[in-house]
């Protein structure tokens, strides 16, 4: 697809986003009402962008609009944890959290506090088994560890998996470490080099 073609869809997108919620602020519902317009919208971008780029290319452009705001998201807020090939896991100040609000609260970039025992173990092993840190870069990841002389059990990951909040930083990174889908261009040259339909 033609970058002025890829940027007239996106920016069409959310043009009409915009003023269906500004309409749906004043009572003109278009979102959830029996004029569904924005999920018509959104249906014939998906449609366009996974004939050009397939399903893996429309994640990658869900993504952008939604969880990189366009390219405005401001990572530098919250501190991340990164994997060990360096690719950014999740930013720890939303979908990161998730996985440890209900159980405990973060209490540094790369310190993690917890109720009881049995929540800190749960999250070590969804560390180690959904995120693939290794064992070994995380203290506190079994009971014996855990269990300090009554004092709030706390996990610890190594420094290298954690980056410092204000770090000026990008949302995703490919293999090298080299920031990808920061801006529409550079969304649409990712694309292009890895998701285009042949």
């Amino acid at each position: 697809m033609e970058y002025k073609s890829f940027l007239t869809l996106i920016m069409t997108y959310k043009k009409l986003s915009e003023e269906i919620s500004e309409l749906y602020d004043i009572g003109v519902d278009l979102l959830e009402g029996k004029y569904k317009i924005l999920e018509k919208v959104e249906d014939m971008l998906n449609e366009a962008m996974k004939i050009s780029y397939g399903e893996k290319g429309l994640d990658w452009v869900s993504w952008f609009i939604f969880e990189n705001d366009y390219g405005q998201k401001d990572w530098s807020k919250a501190a991340p944890l990164y994997s060990e090939d360096g690719k950014l896991i999740k930013e720890a100040g939303e979908a990161f959290r998730d996985a440890y609000s209900k159980m405990g609260k973060m209490i540094s970039t790369n310190t993690f506090q917890f109720k009881n025992s049995e929540d800190a173990e749960e999250f070590a092993e969804y560390l180690m088994d959904y995120i693939g840190i290794p064992e070994d870069e995380i203290e506190g990841h079994n009971l014996d560890e855990i269990m300090n002389e009554g004092k709030k059990p706390t996990i610890k990951v190594s420094v290298s998996y954690a980056k410092e909040a204000g770090e000026a930083r990008y949302g995703a990174h490919d293999e090298n470490g080299n920031p990808i889908c920061y801006s529409y261009e550079s969304l649409w040259e990712y694309l292009e080099a890895n998701h285009k339909s042949k």
